[in-house]
């Protein structure tokens, strides 16, 4: 009897055993019934005898005994299966079903362990991108302390130079300029008419905005057919009294209310962003000449309408100047605001900005 292999292995191995013993079950039981087939008597044929010839006569005269046929080889019943052969295959059969039973054990061993692999895989997986949030965020507040050391080392120069200055000034004994202080009140959003003043180069420029945006509008009027097929148009107005005005027109969306009432396929017109640029030849007035009675600084003051409030853009270098026609300018009346520019910046404004706030 061919030896069965046994396997801890499950899957296609488990499966192939099963089929080999199988195969070998039935190998057995072709040789042994061809083993009892060899066993079975079968008599051998006749021998040929060769016999004188003879006449009719004397034929006729023999007497010739009948010969009985051989008996039949007993029958096999074919349900029957030798002892051994029937211990063997309940042998076989009890060892399939433990093998089978044992290959069930390896499935389900296996399907547990790919369970618990595939949550060990999620739980790296959540893991990483875990640690990969962390290096960001660390990475971003690594720039952020490099981009303050940047600054602060800028500062720490900054007031080097202004600690020198101190020094020289100190020892050189120059003329100290006395600078007065006020309590500053509390600023309140500007409403109503605004007059607008350029302060640069110690010296004070009248903006004639408010004549620059009636030129705007007249343009764009004019020019409504022709910038609709743009989404975006650059243009400008002026110059009017040393300014220009450099505006960009865009395609704006309607909100639903409008939608509803003028269709869903309309759009207005309207100004994203301006800038006042001045003249190469702007006549600007010192502050002796701002506080002349025929100045322009004093003549928009006289012709503002009541209620009106100024409106003073200064860059770094006039901020001594902005001091002293607030000054003035409190005390004909007038609410004043500053909005302070950095050196280069231009003039600008848009829909989305903020007012001026006054004191």
């Amino acid at each position: 009897m061919a030896r069965l292999r046994h396997t801890q292995e499950f899957g296609s191995d488990s499966f192939l055993d099963v089929l080999a013993n199988m195969v070998g079950i039935l190998i057995i039981l072709v040789v042994v019934a061809g083993t009892r087939i060899s066993k079975v008597y079968l008599p051998p044929p006749p021998a040929s005898v060769k016999l004188p010839p003879i006449s009719m006569a004397e034929a006729d005269a023999l007497e010739v005994e009948p010969v009985a046929p051989p008996a039949p080889p007993p029958e096999l019943e074919p349900d029957e299966a030798p002892a051994e052969v029937a211990a063997q295959l309940q042998q076989l059969q009890q060892e399939i079903a433990a093998l089978e039973e044992e290959a069930n054990g390896h499935e389900q061993r296996a399907q547990t362990m790919s369970t618990t692999a595939d949550t060990a895989r999620e739980q790296a997986e959540s893991q990483k991108q875990r640690l990969i949030a962390r290096l960001d965020a660390l990475r971003q507040r690594r720039l952020r302390i490099a981009g303050l050391g940047e600054k602060l080392a800028r500062d720490n120069d900054k007031l080097t130079g202004i600690l020198a200055e101190f020094e020289v000034t100190q020892k050189s004994g120059g003329k100290v300029e006395e600078v007065a202080h006020h309590l500053t009140p509390i600023s309140q959003q500007v409403e109503g008419h605004e007059i607008h003043f350029r302060l640069q180069g110690n010296k004070v420029a009248y903006i004639p905005l408010d004549e620059l945006v009636s030129r705007l509008k007249s343009q764009i009027d004019r020019q409504k057919e022709w910038l609709a097929r743009f989404r975006r148009h650059e243009g400008a107005v002026g110059p009017v009294r040393g300014f220009t005005m450099q505006y960009v027109v865009e395609r704006q969306s309607l909100s639903p209310r409008e939608e509803i009432r003028h269709g869903t396929g309309a759009f207005r017109l309207g100004v994203a962003v301006w800038r006042i640029v001045p003249e190469p030849d702007l006549d600007a007035e010192t502050l002796e000449q701002a506080l002349q009675a025929q100045s322009q600084f004093a003549s928009e003051l006289r012709s503002a309408p009541e209620g009106a409030s100024l409106t003073f853009w200064v860059y770094p270098d006039s901020f001594a100047l902005f001091r002293k026609l607030q000054t003035a300018a409190h005390a004909a009346g007038f609410v004043v605001s500053a909005r302070p520019l950095p050196e280069g910046t231009p003039i600008a404004g848009s829909p989305n900005g903020s007012k001026s706030a006054g004191q």
